[in-house]
């Protein structure tokens, strides 16, 4: 069976690599390090699941997500975010988040946010 492709929005190299060692052997991935990239990348591939920072420079990753939105609803994309704020999560998951994922995280939880959406 072929492994799913995940695209990576983040511009943290040190979070890429972690994310990398622990989905890599899973899951095809791609990275993307600011909102446009993504764009560009998710029309290129169509990944079954993104995961993307909030805060990135340029486009952040709200504003990302309304343009994936308008492309799909049906691919899953998890946000993750250092800001902590309930209003944020709000914003994110009105907006067609299907997860939002406060930093710093565990990484076997993107790993279960992954399973439990069914990719």
């Amino acid at each position: 069976m072929a492994k799913k492709l995940i695209l990576i929005v983040d511009d943290n190299a040190e979070l890429l690599d972690a994310l990398q060692d622990v989905l890599g052997d899973e899951y095809n991935l791609a990275f993307a390090a600011n909102g446009r990239e993504a764009l560009e990348k998710f029309q290129a591939c169509t990944p079954a699941a993104v995961l993307m920072d909030y805060k990135m420079p340029g486009m952040d990753g709200l504003e990302t997500l309304r343009h994936l939105r308008h492309q799909t609803k049906t691919v899953p994309v998890i946000i993750m975010s250092a800001y902590d704020e309930m209003v944020l999560e709000q914003d994110v998951m009105a907006a067609g988040a299907n997860r939002y994922i406060s930093k710093p995280f565990e990484l076997s939880t993107v790993r279960s946010a992954l399973a439990e959406l069914a990719v």
